[in-house]
């Protein structure tokens, strides 16, 4: 495969090569990272294209059975099972008079009256409406929203992290409020900040806290308040996970005001 792939995508084929040899490994976490800035240059070509199509020492084995990329939402639509008006509702939807729709609630509660044809999904970030058969057309939309410079494209409320996850349940010019997961054994980096001061409330689990030169440890109804500027960091040494709540208040609450002092996934500073 590499050796077909050097000759006749060697510019992917070098990219990739250099990418590895200079690759991180995350021991803890068991993970291996190509360098991500030397694989931004790698073309974005398929490797239907670049391979398979080129190929002749390669065979092909028919495989009987139902398949769908499930690309669209269109194809979601069609393995669901349906009601009596053709109608697929997940979440907490309610519905009068609507026929053959894909509606979708995550957060809130969804309301459709008298429609037909439509895809409704709703999530935290955003809400999609689009008729059927045209659901492809998301990927121009997300264009439009990058070319606009919505933080909803690189910014989504609930965020993955090595360590957990995070979700952001509301937001203001001078405070953010955010619903912090941590995993058993998960540890956040040491850091500060320079604008924001942060108040953690624990609602689930023992939270391990390193603030300055102190080491708490916050049990559940318990709280700590974190000024700007000083030097801390959250952990869970338990077995369940830690749950917490975090009210941000400063200036700027942009995640790109952390300072990384140090970081057990080898995240940059």
């Amino acid at each position: 495969y590499l050796n077909f792939l050097e000759q006749h995508a060697a510019t992917m084929f070098s990219v990739c090569e250099e990418a590895w040899a200079k690759h991180s490994e995350d021991a803890k976490m068991g993970f291996f990272r190509p360098n991500k800035e030397i694989m931004k240059k790698c073309p974005a070509d398929s490797v239907d294209y670049v391979v398979m199509e080129k190929a002749s020492n390669i065979s092909v084995v028919e495989l009987d059975t139902k398949w769908s990329d499930l690309g669209s939402w269109d194809s979601f639509y069609e393995i669901e099972k349906k009601d009596a008006h053709e109608n697929v509702s997940i979440g907490d939807v309610v519905l009068q008079d609507v026929k053959s729709s894909y509606i979708k609630s995550k957060e809130r509660l969804v309301c459709a009256i008298g429609v037909e044809d439509l895809v409704v999904v709703e999530t935290a970030d955003a809400v999609l409406i689009a008729k059927k058969n045209e659901t492809q057309k998301v990927k121009k939309l997300l264009e439009v929203l990058s070319e606009s410079d919505r933080i909803e494209v690189e910014s989504p409320l609930c965020v993955v992290r090595p360590w957990g996850e995070y979700e952001v349940l509301m937001s203001s010019e001078n405070y953010k409020v955010k619903r912090i997961l941590v995993s058993s054994g998960g540890v956040l980096s040491l850091q500060k900040h320079k604008h924001r001061s942060e108040h953690w409330v624990v609602v689930k689990g023992k939270a391990h806290v390193v603030i300055g030169e102190d080491s708490l440890v916050i049990k559940e109804s318990e709280s700590v308040y974190i000024p700007a500027g000083v030097v801390h960091r959250l952990s869970n040494h338990e077995i369940n996970n830690l749950e917490i709540i975090e009210v941000q208040t400063g200036s700027y609450l942009g995640e790109d005001d952390i300072v990384r002092l140090e970081d057990v996934y080898g995240r940059s500073f």
